[in-house]
């Protein structure tokens, strides 16, 4: 619970801070991630790489296998944009 009020609080301050950087907003997020784990395993990010850079786009966390579940949403996502989307691990 205490992880969910936490992650809230990080999502409000990344709203709130709208004069950020779109690049600023994301960099904190996954800051946020790399030092904080949810739950026992480790969670996963689906990323989009187009011309303009790659895009931190889903978490995955809160599944016994988070990896299978990122890799299943980004092939959801693949089949518009083949090849675009791609899961890494956040932590």
């Amino acid at each position: 619970m205490k992880s969910k009020i936490i992650f809230c609080a990080v999502l409000l301050v990344l709203v709130a801070g709208c004069d950020d950087t779109l690049e600023d907003q994301e960099a904190a997020l996954l800051e946020y991630f790399s030092d904080n784990k949810i739950g026992s395993f480790t969670d996963y990010g689906v990323f989009k790489t187009s011309i303009a850079g790659t895009n931190h786009v889903v978490s995955v966390h809160g599944f016994v296998d988070d990896a299978s579940i990122c890799n299943e949403i980004a092939g959801l996502f693949n089949r518009k944009e083949r090849g675009a989307y791609h899961c890494r691990p956040l932590n």
